[in-house]
């Protein structure tokens, strides 16, 4: 099966070669080269500025929640007023929609930049099979 794998790809690749008017070695030399690896490099660069994007949003977050977590716990051991009283412990309010925002902006830029990075390093690594994917159309 890998054998007629190989040739199918092996005849697509003169197809191609033939339609454009150059040598297959060629096409497929600047397959993996140009777009294969830039499209790798391209991919690991969306995921570092994706990776800064979530530290950068995530560092307010995690501040704003140790500083709701301390509040809360002193108008506990206060045993300030009731529930009612006690409902926005000292924190404002307003500041905790932007850092719940800025929360959720930056777990979903973590998760991007796991993905991308993931997918730039795996094409930089292997080129070859990333350009038999494009040949194929998979």
């Amino acid at each position: 099966m890998n054998e007629q794998m190989g040739q199918e790809i092996l005849q697509r690749i003169d197809v191609l070669a033939a339609k454009l008017g150059i040598a297959a070695e060629y096409l497929w030399d600047v397959l993996v080269r140009q777009q294969v690896l830039v499209n790798g490099w391209v991919t690991l660069a969306c995921g570092i500025v994706a990776l800064v994007v979530g530290i950068l949003c995530w560092r307010p977050f995690w501040g704003f929640m140790a500083e709701a977590q301390s509040s809360w716990r002193v108008y506990m051991e206060e045993g300030c007023g009731t529930i009612l009283e006690r409902k926005a412990f000292g924190v404002n309010t307003q500041m905790a929609g932007v850092c719940i925002l800025l929360g959720l902006v930056g777990g979903i830029s973590l998760v991007m930049a796991i993905a991308c990075i993931i997918g730039g390093v795996s094409h930089l690594i292997n080129p070859a099979y990333y350009a038999f994917r494009a040949i194929v159309g998979g």
